[in-house]
């Protein structure tokens, strides 16, 4: 219960200073949660309803059926210190490399400090299949190290799919840790997430986007999105969350093979992140 409460209340992976102290003190079962966290300045200021616009390297955070999407390769980097604390730190980089059999994504993730350390290794693959069904599947190897404690690794299987309704309609559906994995020593499994969304394309330039996710341990979260392009080179965002209530909004500039994007985000309690990626489409 008090987990629980306290994953709930930070809305990442938990409070660091929480597995810290429940190991020196032994008096509280310490679960790992090795969760998804929010990853690119595009999908952070769309709210994270990303998982029918997942598009590119970033789209192994989200749905890895979105590596087919790519026509070239690219690179993404991407840096976070949610509200303002070193320990919570994390940083990424994401490749996606074509070939004649499907697009390849690879990614690298590094969570926390010296004292408490989650590291990740992904490998994915997407496909298509006549360009209206998009799938992919995801392989992510996890290593979780706390400092005189050990370390311990898992392997999680992700999959998702992303469905052209009509020219501007786009359905995805995305399962993490279907294989239902957990840390060695542990009974518990590791969290598994289901996400659902609809992305809805007006105009050339305006994307709407609504996605229903569903953590086996919590209630259903609703998410929203806009994204709204006044200029080639400009990209505005707005994004809302629920469970907890929390707000975005993010700006993206692009030139040539290269763009930026910011976010900003606000929670009801531990005050506001920033955080951005830098991506190159060779």
């Amino acid at each position: 219960m008090i987990y629980h409460l306290i994953s709930r209340i930070f809305n990442l992976k938990g409070c660091i200073i929480y597995y810290i102290l429940s190991f020196v003190n032994g008096s509280i079962p310490v679960h790992s949660t090795i969760e998804d966290l929010p990853v690119g300045g595009r999908a952070i200021g769309m709210g994270s309803a990303y998982v029918a616009v997942a598009q590119g390297a970033e789209s192994v955070y989200y749905n890895p059926a979105g590596l087919s999407f790519s026509k070239g390769v690219s690179l993404s980097l991407f840096a976070s210190r949610p509200y303002g604390l070193r320990e919570l730190t994390y940083e990424t980089i994401s490749a996606v490399l074509p070939s004649p059999f499907g697009n390849f994504g690879i990614n690298l993730q590094t969570y926390g400090y010296h004292l408490y350390r989650e590291n990740t290794i992904a490998l994915g693959w997407g496909y298509h299949y006549h360009k209206r069904v998009y799938y992919g599947i995801l392989f992510r190897m996890n290593q979780l190290r706390i400092k005189n404690y050990g370390s311990s690794c898992t392997l999680m299987i992700d999959i998702g799919c992303l469905l052209l309704m009509s020219n501007n309609i786009l359905a995805g559906i995305s399962i993490t840790n279907l294989n239902n994995a957990g840390i060695k020593g542990q009974n518990e499994p590791l969290p598994q997430m289901t996400r659902v969304g609809i992305s809805y394309h007006p105009l050339n330039g305006l994307t709407f986007a609504i996605e229903l996710d569903k953590d086996t341990r919590f209630p259903v979260e609703i998410k929203g999105g806009i994204e709204f392009r006044p200029l080639h080179e400009i990209c505005l965002r707005f994004g809302f969350g629920r469970e907890p209530s929390n707000f975005s909004s993010g700006i993206g500039l692009a030139w040539d093979s290269f763009s930026i994007d910011y976010a900003f985000t606000t929670h009801p309690v531990l005050g506001t992140t920033h955080q951005g990626s830098f991506n190159i489409v060779f």
